[in-house]
C-alpha cells in the first residue's frame, strides 16, 4: 500500500474515533443511504466498480448500483481493494463502505406513545395515526441481549414483521453498530432505537399508556412456583384478545420483551407483564424419558432468542390480525 493510502486510512480511523462510523457491505450501505438516519460524509467504492457503466454495474449488482445512485449527491471516493479491506478491519465489504454518524439512540424520556409506533422514515404526523407507515403496532424491548449475531437476526426479523421501534436496556446490552448492521443485512438502519435505563419503570409507563406487555420465558425444570409473576403460558394456548386483538378496530399497541440469553427476564420485569409466553419443545414431552430429572439437562430447554423472536412475532401478528 502506498504512503498516501496509509495516510488516508489513518485519517479515517481518527474520524471513527471522533464519533463517526464506517458502515460496510452492499445491503447496510444501501439501507443507510435509503433510511437517512445517519449523516453520511463520504462513500468509498472500489475503483474497478466505479469504472463500469451504469448499465454494466446494474447488471452486475442492482443493489450496489442503487447505492451508488443514492450516493451521487455525496462525495464518492474511488478506493482500492486493499484500502477497503484495511478500512473495514478485514471484514467482507463487497466493494463499498460509508463514513457516517452513528444510528441515533436517545433516551425514551419525553417520547410520546404514538411516536414510538412509527418507522423512522414515516413522513406522516406521528401524533395522529400509528398505522400510516405500515407499522404493526408492536415494538420490541431487548433486555441485556449481548450476542451480536442474535441481535442482528432479531433486528432483521423485526423489520420483516413491520416492527418500527426497538428499546434497548442501557446496561450489558449490544447496541447498534456497523457489525450488527451487516449481520442484520442492513435491516437495522430502518429501525428507531431508544435507550432505557430503568426497564421496570419504562414498562410500567408503557403499560399505563395502553400497551400490552408480553414477556418471554423458557422451560423451568425446577417446579418451584414463582409467586412474583404470573406463570408462563404455552404459545399455542394464547388467545387473540390476550395480545390485543380487537373486533371493533385496530389492535392495541404491544411490547414484546426479550431477555438475555443466559438469564432471561428478571422477576421485576416479569411482574409487570400482562402475559408471559413460552414456546414448547421436545423437552416438554420427552425430558423425563431422555434424561434424569435435573436442572443441568443436556437438552436445550428453550430456543435461541433470535429464533424465538421470529416465531413469536409471526404468531402474535397472526393472532392480532
Amino acid at each position: 500500500m502506498s504512503d498516501k493510502s496509509s495516510l488516508r486510512i489513518d485519517v479515517h480511523h481518527k474520524n471513527v474515533q471522533r464519533n463517526l462510523e464506517i458502515v460496510y457491505g452492499i445491503q447496510p450501505t444501501l439501507a443507510a443511504l435509503s433510511a437517512r438516519q445517519r449523516a453520511v460524509s463520504c462513500v468509498f467504492v472500489r475503483d474497478d466498480l466505479l469504472q463500469l457503466s451504469s448499465e454494466a454495474l446494474c447488471n452486475k449488482n442492482p443493489w450496489l448500483s442503487a447505492a451508488v445512485k443514492l450516493a451521487s449527491a455525496i462525495k464518492i471516493e474511488p478506493a482500492s481493494r486493499e484500502f477497503l479491506t484495511d478500512l473495514t478491519n478485514g471484514r467482507s465489504n463487497q466493494g463499498i463502505a460509508i463514513k457516517c454518524t452513528p444510528i441515533p439512540m436517545p433516551s425514551l424520556h419525553g417520547i410520546s406513545a404514538h411516536s414510538i409506533l412509527h418507522f423512522s422514515h414515516c413522513a406522516y404526523n406521528k401524533s395522529k395515526s400509528r398505522s400510516c407507515c405500515g407499522s404493526s403496532s408492536i415494538i420490541l424491548f431487548l433486555d441485556q441481549i449481548q450476542d451480536v449475531m442474535n441481535m442482528g437476526s432479531i433486528l432483521r426479523s423485526a423489520v420483516f414483521f413491520g416492527i418500527p421501534t426497538v428499546l434497548i436496556s442501557a446496561f450489558f446490552s449490544a447496541t447498534p453498530s456497523p457489525l450488527i448492521s451487516k449481520l442484520s443485512a442492513g435491516a437495522m438502519e430502518f429501525l428507531r432505537f431508544f435507550r432505557v435505563t430503568n426497564p421496570s419503570s419504562t414498562l410500567k409507563q408503557l403499560s399505563d399508556a395502553g400497551f400490552i406487555i408480553v414477556g418471554t420465558a423458557g422451560m423451568e425444570l425446577n417446579s418451584v412456583e414463582n409467586f412474583n409473576h404470573r406463570p408462563p403460558l404455552e404459545l399455542s394456548l394464547v388467545r387473540p384478545d390476550m395480545v390485543g386483538a380487537s373486533k371493533d378496530g385496530a389492535a392495541k399497541p404491544l411490547v414484546l420483551v426479550l431477555g438475555s440469553e443466559a438469564r432471561g427476564l428478571s422477576d421485576s420485569v416479569l411482574s409487570i407483564c400482562n402475559l408471559i409466553v413460552r414456546i414448547p419443545g421436545l423437552v416438554d414431552y420427552k425430558v423425563e424419558h431422555l434424561v434424569a430429572p435435573s436442572t443441568a439437562s443436556p437438552l436445550p430447554t428453550s430456543l435461541n432468542v433470535a429464533a424465538a423472536t421470529a416465531i413469536l412475532l409471526h404468531q402474535i401478528q397472526n393472532l392480532r390480525s
